[in-house]
């Protein structure tokens, strides 16, 4: 309940881990030991890299990304080609995050796009594609879970490589 998908409060999270499992150490010093080892477990979707070069020829791309600033461009740096990327954003930058309407206005604003004319791909229904939804964006779900279900999205795939065949 307190990370909440990667959400929740990190100090929050980081000193009930202190209080519950009798840690010596502090939630920034813990903050610091996440931050420098999460990229080391982290794993692209299979396909991605295939898929965002072929993307990145025929259309503009933008990440946008919650989370904290710290763990969130650490995770973004470790990534070989940002630069395919016109904007990226990360929540913990601003004072809203994914569903919130407001960060996907200021994605479009950044993009000088209207939201018509975007295609939000993300693998999250309650943040990435309710927030697209409502936003007046075209929505393409990743479903990484099979035990979810929503006819929410425009567009369902199983698997990113799928995009290229859509798009």
């Amino acid at each position: 309940v307190l990370y909440n998908n990667g959400m929740g409060n990190k100090e929050i999270l980081f000193n009930y881990y202190i209080e519950h499992f009798h840690l010596d150490m502090t939630w920034d010093v813990i903050m610091d030991r996440w931050v420098d080892r999460l990229a080391g477990y982290m794993r692209l979707m299979e396909d991605t890299i295939e898929v965002l070069d072929e993307l990145s020829k025929k259309y503009r791309l933008a990440i946008l990304t919650n989370g904290d600033s710290v763990s969130q461009r650490g995770k973004l740096n470790t990534f070989p080609h940002l630069d395919w990327f016109e904007v990226v954003m990360v929540a913990g930058d601003y004072p809203w995050a994914k569903p919130d309407v407001r960060i996907f206005d200021l994605l479009c604003e950044k993009m000088n796009v209207s939201p018509s004319e975007v295609v939000f791909v993300g693998d999250t229904i309650a943040s990435d594609i309710v927030g697209a939804k409502n936003a007046g964006m075209r929505t393409i779900w990743v479903q990484r879970d099979d035990k979810l279900n929503s006819d929410l999205p425009d567009i369902r795939l199983n698997r990113l490589s799928e995009l290229l065949s859509v798009l």
